[in-house]
């Protein structure tokens, strides 16, 4: 996914490979693998000459939602193959995630090199995570109105979200959108008016963040009030 490559004093190269490796939606967060290794020129003698096996240094900084952490090994040096490992790193409100790395190495009493620095950065997968549709109801049904409303417990990767309330007669083709309203903190709310009375309806809700992942509610249903009176039946039944 991303090499970074930093000189050692000329004869030597200081890489770290970075490849994502697994994502964990639900908690936001990437595995990343890193594999540092030094590899050397021609006209040096070899690796193998550094001597006083130094200390390796490396870090890896996440975007974490509390705050960044650190990664720290220690190598002897006397190998190419420093260390590979593994190390989690968390992703933003909106599921996005860079993290940058650096490496170095204090040789002070080395024949080749006295220290050595290396640093990048790289971007990973945005995850998507839609929002948490918590429930939907339907309540104040009357003869001919009933108010529908949805409430959520999460907004996924997103910073803000959107709601959309839909409804029908039973099973009676196209659904009408009662509108779309910006998350409020328990329900949303929405009025139907003009219903058929002693009709069963059928609603769902749709929400969706800023980053597009949408949720789409189940289906469910209420029946409005029977028509009384002669005007009543004749509403019902036009």
């Amino acid at each position: 996914m991303g090499n970074f490559a930093g000189s050692l004093g000329g004869h030597f190269t200081l890489h770290t490979d970075v490849s994502e490796v697994a994502t964990n939606v639900g908690a936001n967060t990437s595995t990343v693998r890193c594999h540092t290794y030094i590899t050397c020129d021609s006209s040096s003698t070899g690796v193998f000459d550094i001597d006083n096996a130094p200390n390796w240094h490396a870090n890896v900084n996440g975007n974490t939602n509390g705050g960044n952490f650190s990664y720290d090994f220690r190598g002897n040096a006397n190998t190419i193959d420093l260390n590979t490992y593994d190390t989690v790193v968390g992703h933003d409100a909106n599921g996005n995630a860079t993290i940058s790395w650096s490496g170095s190495a204090d040789m002070t009493n080395s024949p080749y090199v006295t220290t050595a620095s290396n640093s990048g950065s790289l971007g990973l997968t945005r995850l998507a995570l839609a929002p948490t549709i918590t429930s939907i109801i339907s309540d104040t049904v009357k003869t001919t109105s009933a108010r529908l409303g949805g409430e959520i417990s999460s907004i996924g990767h997103g910073t803000s979200a959107t709601w959309e309330m839909f409804y029908r007669l039973q099973g009676a083709g196209s659904w009408t959108s009662l509108g779309q309203q910006g998350d409020a903190a328990g329900y949303n709310y929405w009025n139907a008016t003009g219903l058929k009375p002693g009709k069963t309806y059928e609603y769902y809700a749709t929400c969706f963040n800023n980053n597009g992942d949408t949720a789409t509610s189940s289906t469910f249903t209420f029946k409005t009030t029977p028509a009384s009176g002669m005007i009543g039946v004749l509403k019902a039944i036009m």
